[in-house]
């Protein structure tokens, strides 16, 4: 809805590679569900798609110090929810 503007990202903290998952060599995309308030703060974080314990545990921990301009509804700051994709790939 053109009344509706989503959170943007401004301030983000890699996930560290959890050491079970680096032996492992897991690589993938973990899937999140987040509520960004209306202070930019994600709260509400879910995992919606797993990849393995140590890794979901990893983008929950990242993505909660993540930082956003807040979302709008009809010119006013509000709390929306979002998908967060974390992808984890060994160099």
């Amino acid at each position: 809805s053109p009344a509706v503007s989503l959170p943007r990202l401004a301030a983000r903290k890699d996930p560290k590679y959890g050491e079970a998952s680096k032996k492992a060599r897991i690589e993938g995309t973990v899937i999140l569900y987040v509520v960004v308030g209306i202070d930019g703060v994600p709260s509400d974080v879910l995992v919606y798609q797993m990849l393995s314990p140590d890794l979901d545990a990893e983008a929950v921990k990242a993505v909660r110090q993540w930082r956003f301009t807040p979302g709008a509804r009809n010119g006013q700051s509000t709390a929306l929810p979002v998908v967060i994709e974390v992808n984890f790939q060994l160099r």
